[in-house]
């Protein structure tokens, strides 16, 4: 069961970064995530440990003081579910039970759902975007990112949320240096 996890520099015949099995590499991941990730491997393969582990406190304590910019933490989900009437005008024009055993406990249909509300299209398959904004509710709040508004129309996210997503992804590298996801999060 373990996970097969490994970074390199490719030199030939092209250089560039190869990354297997980091959430780099997964697609509901968030780009500050991933953009985190991808300096502290450039850390670690230039050998510069404290520096790596300076940047991954700096991220983290980012987070859960929301100074991030939104942008940088939209998740994307796909949301399944089978469409009863087109147009699609109200949730109820799709059936999200044939899909999923219980659908309100799903981020994506209930921000899906959100978007219906609003006017927006629904295709069974389709990716939807969201931030979360209280993790401490079950089931999570979320929010609909939309591109058209500004800053996608979410006032404000749960920064503690996202601090723990990275703060854990980033921990498995920072370990090595003695430094683990609560040691991250605590910022000593």
């Amino acid at each position: 069961g373990a996970k097969k996890r490994y970074i390199g520099n490719v030199v030939w015949p092209a250089e560039e970064m190869l990354i297997r099995g980091y959430e780099t590499q997964r697609t509901d991941s968030f780009p500050y995530l991933t953009s985190t990730m991808r300096q502290v491997f450039r850390f670690a393969l230039a050998d510069q440990g404290d520096q790596l582990v300076e940047y991954a406190r700096e991220r983290v304590r980012a987070l859960k003081q929301c100074t991030v910019p939104p942008n940088e933490v939209v998740l994307a989900k796909s949301c399944k579910g089978r469409v009863l009437r087109t147009p699609v005008k109200s949730a109820e024009d799709v059936d999200f039970h044939k899909d999923y055993t219980n659908p309100n406990s799903m981020a994506q249909v209930r921000v899906a759902k959100q978007r219906i509300e609003l006017g927006l299209g629904f295709t069974s398959g389709m990716k939807v975007s969201f931030l979360v904004t209280d993790a401490k509710k079950r089931p999570m709040e979320v929010a609909p990112w939309l591109d058209t508004e500004e800053d996608g129309g979410v006032v404000t996210y749960d920064g503690l949320f996202y601090a723990e997503r990275l703060a854990a992804a980033v921990g498995r590298i920072t370990e090595i240096f003695d430094w683990d996801a609560k040691d991250l999060m605590a910022g000593n």
